[in-house]
C-alpha cells in the first residue's frame, strides 16, 4: 500500500511538472505571433494579443487609445489584411512575427 501511494505520488509530480512545463510554452510573447496565426484570431483576441503585445513593450495600452489604433494599423498593414484586420487572412509575411510590422519609436502609448 505505502508502495503505491509513493509511485501515485511521484507520478502527480512529474504530471504537475509536465503541465507547469507546458504552459510556459504557451505563454510566448505575443509580438512573436506570425501574421498568418493573427489573422486566424477572433477580433477580439486579435485586440487582445495587440494590447498584450504593447504591454510586452512597457508601454499602457490605456493611456493612449491613439497609440493604440496605430499598432493594430500597423499590423494590418504589414500582414496585408484587408479590413484593417477585422477580417480576411494575412496576405503579406504570413510566417513573420506581427512585433516587426511595428515602429516602436514612434508609438506614443506611454
Amino acid at each position: 500500500m505505502i508502495r503505491s501511494s509513493a509511485k501515485t505520488g511521484a507520478a502527480l509530480v512529474v504530471a504537475l511538472l509536465v503541465g507547469a512545463l507546458m504552459a510556459g510554452c504557451q505563454s510566448a510573447s505575443a509580438g512573436a505571433t506570425t501574421c498568418s496565426k493573427f489573422s486566424e484570431l477572433s477580433f477580439n483576441d486579435q485586440g487582445n494579443l495587440i494590447t498584450k503585445m504593447i504591454r510586452e513593450h512597457g508601454l499602457d495600452p490605456s493611456s493612449n487609445a491613439g497609440g493604440v489604433i496605430t499598432v493594430e494599423m500597423q499590423v494590418a498593414q504589414f500582414c496585408g489584411m484587408p479590413g484593417g484586420g477585422s477580417g480576411g487572412k494575412a496576405t503579406k509575411n504570413s510566417s513573420s512575427p506581427i512585433e516587426d510590422g511595428v515602429d516602436w519609436k514612434g508609438v506614443t502609448a506611454k
